[in-house]
């Protein structure tokens, strides 16, 4: 691996034990992967993880989980004053988010603590902001001779401590942030933008598989659509159409052909019933076997109201067909009688002869 201090390679952050240059996050947990002065190698993380006074100069951690913190030692009713320089401590600032387990950057309410630095070469009144034991910024030149004469005021035995907001955010490798010193007191919701990504990318894929599923759903369904449309073809169209056609051809008392275009759309809903597993519309064998029964042939009547109670299979028969096939049995039984009478009757007349 080749590493550019500016620009280091993906999932290669600043170590945060500060033993070496950088070290490998893989997306959940750091790992043993280190980088120093151009050499790649292996040091384990110290277990348990960095205490406070190892990760700098004993300074409190602050808060990881944006519980309130305490009210400043200095400055109470001061306006929140935004720190300089942060742009100049872009690895301090990354070790405070990996030291999180940020790598991606967020918002997070830390304690920061205000060191005086009088033997600061451009003002000796510079005040240094420590956060997690890393130094962020300064206060902003036009404060910091009324906050170090704060801090002068506590004595040495006192640190002066302010709630800091920190907002952070890695582009193309490099952190941009902004350290502002709440003297207000206020304080912002804890975000992580990796966990925030995570969830992002979390979500999008549950949606892209949801309209998917959708898609696949409507798919099947047109196909199955079609599919049954095919089933229901009669002489090139669907089988409803010629519902017109059968009702003209019993009025010009064409029985013939409306007994035969009925039976072909009765095959038809039969054949669409198999694909879609309902039971089939119930029309073409109502219709049927009403005009079989105006040609007299009840046998007929019968069997075709038979045959559509035995293609429900277990579905529910209509009601309207279960009453027409209670009629069709009570008069196909009475015409079997007359005809077995006529018979006897025509037998005693020819013996009788």
């Amino acid at each position: 691996m080749t590493a550019d201090s500016t620009h280091p390679p993906a999932n290669w952050y600043p170590d945060v034990t500060r033993r070496h240059e950088l070290r490998y996050w893989n997306g959940a947990d750091w790992t043993e992967h280190v980088f120093t002065g151009g050499v790649q190698a292996v040091d384990p993380l110290p277990a348990p993880s960095i205490p406070a006074a190892e990760a700098g100069r004993g300074e409190a951690l602050g808060s990881d989980t944006g519980r309130k913190l305490d009210s400043p030692t200095i400055g109470r009713g001061w306006q929140d004053m935004e720190v300089a320089g942060e742009s100049y401590r872009r690895a301090e600032i990354a070790r405070v988010f990996l030291g999180l387990a940020r790598p991606e950057g967020g918002v997070t309410m830390q304690e920061a603590t205000l060191v005086p630095e009088p033997k600061n070469p451009h003002d000796r009144n510079a005040v240094k902001v420590i956060v997690r034991g890393e130094h962020v910024g300064y206060v902003p030149g036009e404060a910091s001779a009324q906050v170090a004469a704060a801090c002068k005021r506590l004595g040495r035995s006192r640190a002066a401590k302010v709630p800091a907001r920190i907002w952070a955010r890695v582009d193309d490798g490099v952190w941009r942030a902004r350290v502002t010193l709440a003297f207000s007191g206020e304080v912002e919701d804890e975000k992580d933008y990796a966990a925030e990504r995570r969830e992002s990318v979390a979500r999008e894929a549950e949606r892209a598989a949801a309209l998917s599923q959708k898609a696949a759903e409507r798919a099947q369904r047109d196909r199955e659509k079609q599919d049954r449309r095919a089933a229901g073809t009669v002489r090139h169209e669907y089988w409803t159409t010629w519902k017109p056609a059968v009702a003209e051809l019993k009025r010009q008392q064409r029985l013939t052909e409306a007994r035969d275009l009925l039976a072909e759309c009765r095959d038809a809903a039969l054949r669409e019933s198999l694909i879609s597993g309902s039971a089939p519309a119930p029309w073409p064998s109502e219709q049927l076997s009403a005009v079989l029964r105006r040609m007299g042939d009840r046998a007929g009547e019968l069997s075709t109201l038979e045959e559509y109670v035995v293609a429900c299979r277990d579905q529910q028969v209509p009601s309207t067909v279960t009453a027409k096939l209670a009629k069709a049995r009570i008069a196909n039984g009475a015409s079997t009688t007359s005809a077995r009478n006529d018979e006897s009757t025509g037998d005693l007349m020819s013996r009788e002869s």
